[in-house]
């Protein structure tokens, strides 16, 4: 993949003006007097709307707004391409800034996205329009609005912001979570690169999914090669699809019986291993014991695969660990500290849950720069905003409610991996305050939990 970068490029710098009847201080924001602004490539040039403004650094916070037009001419982007910024630098102290457009659906101007503080790029555009055939490019322009803190210090100021391309991969027709060891779709999770972000369907139920690939980083930010492509979109899947031993899914304990395609007619074998059961509201009882779903936890039904994040409110189902463990023996107790086998699961054949042991999976992921998931307020934006987290809330039948619960301000996400008694799983959790790494007590067996898969 190759990434182009343009950047804008705000210097401020003060001077000292002193009228001798009024004695006003102030500083004078200047910006470059370039003409356009560098690029890595020819993908993408970026030119600024350069103006000159007065502030007085003792009043009240100003805000600067800033415009830049940015063309995006890629001739490998025949599936569209995603276009993001970041604030490369910032010498401003508490300073901030928001980025919106009439052209973009994500950051609009009536709404536009606040830029991370910590140097996370975010995505402002996404396009599937043929990207190559466009002989001028597609040109965007971009409103910038930088707020400053009153009472700034004089000094000289820089706040940099830095655009990046990159290219849907090309996908001619639809491709299949189930298929991804196939060679034709092996560039959709290779290693070689990272953040990558496409749309993939489940072949049991023909339910769309966001997955990318996402290396993974260690806590001091070096790559640690926990390198995989991840969901990033709500499992949704309860056996309510086909099921072909053609297709060889011997994970799949929870295709229905009855629900098989007219090419076979054989039942999935693994259909009585353990009786799917599924809750849908109310407060029945949940166990460890057998497999439970919750199937209406309310939101979205349906995934807008033209903008990931309009997503917000695609809950998918909630699951307890039995059930999302494939209802295997092993998962399904509390009495002995048996971890289970990372097959089978719930997940499409191929993929499999996060594991928090011997190399926390959850970690190497929110580690990443392009994600940056810290335990903060910031860490939870990123993680909503890089990988499309929800707050789908938890199912819960006791343990501190009855029903549904926290939906709309907590986030969890189950591992495969045990925790620190027979009855506790490693977890990922999200809410405005932060987010919460896995840690092993932090879930039991029993409560309803979205999944997130994994696959190689």
């Amino acid at each position: 993949m190759r990434k182009d970068y343009g950047k804008i490029t705000i210097n401020l710098i003060s001077v000292f003006i002193i009228f001798a009847f009024a004695g006003i201080i102030a500083g004078r924001i200047l910006e470059s007097n370039r003409q356009s602004s560098i690029a890595a490539s020819d993908n993408i040039t970026v030119t600024d709307n350069y103006q000159v403004s007065v502030v007085d650094q003792s009043s009240a916070e100003q805000v600067i707004t800033r415009t830049s037009t940015v063309t995006v001419k890629d001739p490998t982007a025949t599936s569209g391409y995603h276009l993001t910024a970041r604030i490369a630098k910032n010498t401003i102290p508490e300073g901030t800034a928001v980025i919106g457009s009439s052209s973009s659906t994500i950051c609009s101007l009536a709404t536009p996205c606040a830029l991370p503080t910590d140097n996370t790029a975010i995505d402002i555009i996404t396009t599937n329009n043929n990207n190559a055939i466009s002989g001028s490019g597609d040109t965007t322009e971009w409103q910038v609005k930088i707020t400053i803190p009153a009472n700034t210090d004089e000094s000289n100021y820089i706040l940099d912001i830095e655009y990046d391309e990159h290219k849907v991969p090309d996908i001619t027709s639809v491709i299949y979570m189930q298929d991804l060891a196939l060679v034709e779709n092996s560039l959709l999770c290779q290693n070689t690169i990272d953040k990558v972000r496409t749309v993939l369907v489940d072949r049991r139920n023909n339910q769309s999914y966001y997955v990318e690939k996402i290396f993974g980083y260690a806590s001091n930010g070096e790559p640690n090669g926990i390198n995989l492509c991840w969901m990033e979109t709500n499992l949704r899947y309860a056996g309510n699809g086909t099921w072909d031993t053609v297709w060889g899914y011997i994970d799949d304990r929870y295709a229905a019986s009855g629900n098989t395609t007219l090419a076979n007619q054989t039942p999935n074998p693994n259909d009585t291993a353990r009786p799917l059961t599924v809750t849908t509201s109310g407060s029945a009882a949940w166990s460890m014991t057998a497999a439970h779903i919750h199937t209406n936890p309310g939101g979205s039904t349906t995934l807008d695969t033209n903008n990931p994040r309009n997503n917000t409110t695609f809950y998918g189902y909630l699951y307890n660990y039995c059930s999302a463990m494939g209802g295997q023996s092993t998962a399904c107790q509390g009495t002995t500290i048996t971890q289970p086998s990372q097959s089978p699961t719930i997940c499409p054949a191929g993929w499999r849950l996060p594991s928090a042991s011997p190399s926390n999976e959850f970690y190497a992921m929110t580690n990443n720069p392009g994600i940056n998931a810290t335990n903060s307020a910031q860490g939870s934006i990123n993680l909503r905003n890089n990988f499309l987290a929800t707050y789908s809330g938890l199912y819960d039948s006791g343990f501190f409610v009855y029903g549904l619960a926290s939906q709309g301000s907590v986030g969890a996400y189950y591992s495969s991996t045990i925790g620190g008694n027979a009855t506790w799983i490693w977890a990922l959790g999200i809410a405005d305050t932060g987010v919460g790494g896995g840690g092993p007590n932090g879930s039991n067996k029993y409560l309803g939990y979205a999944l997130r898969c994994v696959s190689e």
